[in-house]
């Protein structure tokens, strides 16, 4: 396994380019091995990192800008199912946890308290058309106007879906009083991976690779959430070199607000780009031979100051 590391990003004193430097290298087994899901949650002017095993265990630590920059906290989440995808959003000032369960199609949704207590779920699933649950490989909350979605899709047939997260009058005691409802449902190209989503002037985009005919795209989701999503760039591969064989791809801003990505391969390495403001292209402003083998990369923000972790 490769040694769990974290680079700071910040802006270089030359123009056009940022200045990545290693702050953190595992020595004292703060992230075992056996995650298969970490997950930057923003958590009182800080940051935590949860980090969940296949079994629905999460561990959370601290994160910090400064030595030591990971912290173990004795608290564990269990979750009490298996899970695939773990992921955060906030509705209502109130923090939420989202695991997803692939084969079974199963959405279950925690409340998390500032004591870390976690509530009962709301569980949603479905099996029948539209908006069929299993099989899903993304899975991304959003913001649209202040309201809470999220977006799915399933590299095998194809399907992707946007859901509204609303809060219901009332719920059963200590329940997360929630309800999903499926805005519009819709079908794309199979193959579909590798998505970073950003938000620019307030509004969504995301960037995906296609490993089944080669095609890096930036799509738009369109302020009106009932409007489906619109490809603002096509055909882009020949911007991003390596597309085909990427092994991840993370979005992440510097001070100004702007948004970039890293491109990682799986031997180490990583492209650092800033997006163009008319989404249609990227420059290359930086490179990096970080670890090789890392399976999971995030990135975060502390203090004006930006990080990816490498696991």
């Amino acid at each position: 396994m490769a040694t769990p590391t974290i680079y700071s990003i910040k802006p270089d004193a030359q123009p056009g380019a940022i200045d990545i430097s290693q702050v953190w290298a595992q020595a004292n087994n703060e992230l075992p091995t056996g995650f298969i899901q970490l997950v930057p949650l923003p958590w009182n002017g800080g940051c935590l990192l949860l980090a969940a095993t296949a079994a629905g265990k999460v561990s959370i630590c601290q994160l910090s800008d400064q030595p030591p920059f990971v912290t173990p906290l004795p608290k564990q989440l269990d979750l009490d199912s298996p899970l695939d995808i773990l992921t955060s959003f906030v509705l209502g000032n109130v923090c939420y946890l989202l695991s997803y369960q692939q084969q079974k199609g199963i959405l279950r949704f925690f409340t998390l308290g500032n004591d870390f207590a976690l509530s009962a779920p709301y569980v949603y699933s479905r099996t029948r058309l539209p908006a069929i649950t299993p099989g899903w490989t993304v899975l991304q909350p959003v913001t649209y106007l202040n309201k809470v979605y999220f977006v799915s899709y399933n590299a095998a047939d194809g399907a992707v879906n946007l859901f509204a997260v609303v809060a219901t009058a009332g719920a059963p005691a200590n329940t997360a009083p929630l309800e999903a409802d499926n805005v519009w449902a819709w079908t794309w190209a199979r193959g579909w991976t590798r998505f970073a989503f950003f938000t620019l002037g307030g509004e969504n985009f995301f960037l995906k690779t296609n490993i089944a005919k080669l095609n890096v795209n930036i799509d738009h989701l369109s302020l009106d959430p009932n409007i489906r999503s619109n490809e603002v760039l096509t055909d882009a591969q020949d911007a991003l070199p390596g597309a085909l064989t990427l092994s991840s791809v993370r979005p992440f801003y510097l001070a100004d607000g702007a948004p970039h990505f890293l491109a990682y391969q799986a031997g180490g390495q990583t492209e650092f780009y800033r997006l163009w403001p008319s989404c249609l292209g990227w420059t290359r402003e930086a490179q990096l031979a970080a670890i090789p083998g890392a399976t999971q990369i995030v990135t975060y923000r502390i203090n004006d100051m930006t990080f990816a972790l490498f696991y």
